[in-house]
């Protein structure tokens, strides 16, 4: 089986779309647009104690799971770090833990996000994914 096998149609879908816009700056307004479709981290949840420390504009990340099937949520203060964090965190939900942990980064490798962002933003992209891949090591496939 190989790791496409484990993407679901709408994880292909989002692949596409960004990979498929011409500019940098499309790109990145793609990303700055399209966190209103992505359910983020509540009002009450995002408090100080829950923030994700050494990020410079405020981010917030959650993680739940359903038997063995993650699904992660997002919330920034800066428009672009939420763009980026709710494509991640859209990309690696609805995946097994199993799954998660065989592509590791190369999901975000493979859309070149790093290549559209500053060496700050970066880290938060390294970040994201970090807690992506931790939290799906967390959960027992065994």
């Amino acid at each position: 089986m190989t790791a496409e096998t484990y993407l679901t149609n709408f994880q292909r879908e989002l692949i596409a779309e960004l990979s498929e816009l011409g500019s940098p700056e499309d790109k990145l307004n793609w990303l700055i647009e399209r966190p209103a479709k992505h359910l983020p981290i509540p009002d009450e949840l995002a408090i100080p104690e829950a923030r994700i420390p050494g990020c410079l504009s405020g981010l917030w990340l959650q993680f739940d799971n359903v038997g063995t099937v993650c699904f992660f949520r997002s919330r920034s203060e800066s428009e672009l770090v939420q763009g980026v964090a709710s494509y991640i965190c859209d990309l690696y939900s609805d995946l097994s833990c199993e799954a998660i942990r065989n592509f590791g980064p190369s999901l975000v490798e493979q859309v070149q996000i790093d290549r559209l962002l500053t060496t700050t933003r970066k880290r938060a992209v390294h970040v994201i994914t970090s807690f992506i891949l931790s939290s799906a090591s967390e959960i027992d496939t065994y």
